[in-house]
């Protein structure tokens, strides 16, 4: 089980006002091993999240729910390798700001996503570290809708659909803590970020009047990850084991900025 709350910065471009996001998200999974190097699961995720546009533009809710499929595979002395492929089904609510009037809007998207992870870890005393690089991808798509509540200011919006990708390089840490029984271990790491999005020409105009293509430049920037955490030993016994973890992860980029603070309990049987 996994609770994260995150906020996100997007500063001012040529094809964008900019925007702040808030997320909170909640994840509940089960994982099998297959053997000692080797598991799979299944995990069920909700979230809710806020975009607001500002100067009192408008803002985009967002609610939805996920299906991930994942496992983990280690080799050698110190590697592992995880995989995840997953589908989000959402629902956006939207309001728009105009000459006194709020226009709003209502429609519901979905994404297919899939991710994949490897790290080789050396030993070093208490210390362990290494390599780690990333890949992501992501499927994107919106239905369309029409406004309502701004009279002759309302507009009809078309579907538009897209894909994402992100690639990470990096180097991640972890440090025992010295104690009785299981202890507490303490994690950190740096990573490099780039992403790149296809661009969006989305049809939109006046309800009941002729529209026209807006293009949207997609996605294309980088930035630093930043991630600090802890894993901490709650319970050991013959039915099983308890383990709580959380931490920290910032990203820094020169037009994004994201901060995330995470909590989850993991109970091994």
């Amino acid at each position: 089980m996994s609770l994260s709350v995150s906020q996100a910065s997007y500063d001012a471009t040529a094809g964008s006002v900019g925007y702040d996001v808030d997320v909170s998200s909640l994840s509940i999974g089960v994982e099998k091993s297959v053997n000692p190097d080797a598991s799979w699961g299944v995990m069920l995720g909700v979230m809710d999240g806020s975009a607001d546009v500002p100067n009192g533009l408008g803002d985009i809710d967002a609610s939805g729910v996920s299906l991930t499929a994942f496992g983990r595979l280690r080799f050698g002395d110190g590697g592992l390798v995880k995989a995840a492929f997953g589908y989000q089904d959402t629902s956006y609510d939207s309001t728009r700001n105009v000459l006194g009037q709020r226009a709003i809007g209502s429609t519901d998207g979905s994404q297919v996503f899939g991710a994949l992870q490897a790290e080789y870890m050396q030993n070093l005393g208490a210390m362990r570290w290494g390599p780690t690089a990333s890949v992501e991808y992501y499927d994107v798509s919106v239905d369309g809708f029409t406004e309502t509540g701004a009279g002759i200011w309302n507009l009809d919006v078309d579907g538009l659909s897209g894909d994402l990708f992100l690639g990470s390089v990096g180097v991640r840490g972890e440090y025992q803590l010295a104690s009785q029984g299981g202890g507490t271990t303490l994690t950190g790491g740096v990573e490099y970020t780039f992403a790149s999005g296809s661009d969006l020409a989305i049809q939109s105009g006046f309800t009941g009047l002729p529209g026209a293509v807006l293009p949207v430049q997609g996605v294309d920037d980088e930035w630093v990850d930043i991630k600090l955490g802890f894993e901490t030993q709650l319970a050991a016994g013959g039915n099983g084991e308890s383990v709580l973890y959380g931490g920290y992860a910032g990203s820094l980029g020169s037009n994004y900025e994201s901060h995330r603070l995470q909590v989850g309990l993991n109970y091994l049987f």
